[in-house]
């Protein structure tokens, strides 16, 4: 979670509404009713709501320039069929494990906006039940 939290700050200045949220990893049993599943850790999250009037090549621009300079490398990837490119970055934390971390507005194109950082502990569960 130390190494998430920072991520935080990418938030724009003057951003309003700002809302954080942090989740850290817990242990989570395997689910009887499914087989594929195993019992390990949860994801570590650490994420931010906020507004702003800014544009998106605004908003991407800024919490790049901090993310970047935090060790941080930006590749946007697209989450699902027919969804545009989402600013998206990686960096490989202390322990070995990829930290992700996004920003979009929610829904797009608002003035509401979503930025999260995760990370799949080692021992990372499949959850399913």
């Amino acid at each position: 979670m130390r190494e998430l939290q920072p991520a935080l700050a990418a938030v724009p200045a003057f951003s309003t509404g700002l809302v954080t949220n942090t989740l850290d990893s817990a242990w989570s049993g395997k689910c009887p009713d499914n087989p594929s599943g195993r019992a390990g850790w949860g994801e570590v999250v650490a994420d931010a709501s906020f507004k702003t009037s800014l544009s998106k090549g605004q908003v991407t621009s800024s919490v790049d320039s901090v993310l970047t300079r935090s060790g941080w490398t930006r590749h946007d990837q697209s989450f699902g069929p027919d969804q545009g490119p989402v600013a998206h970055w990686t960096k490989r934390l202390a322990d070995g494990v990829l930290g992700e971390a996004a920003v979009y507005a929610v829904p797009a194109g608002s003035t509401s906006w979503f930025l999260t950082a995760t990370a799949r502990p080692p021992g990372f569960a499949l959850p399913g039940c």
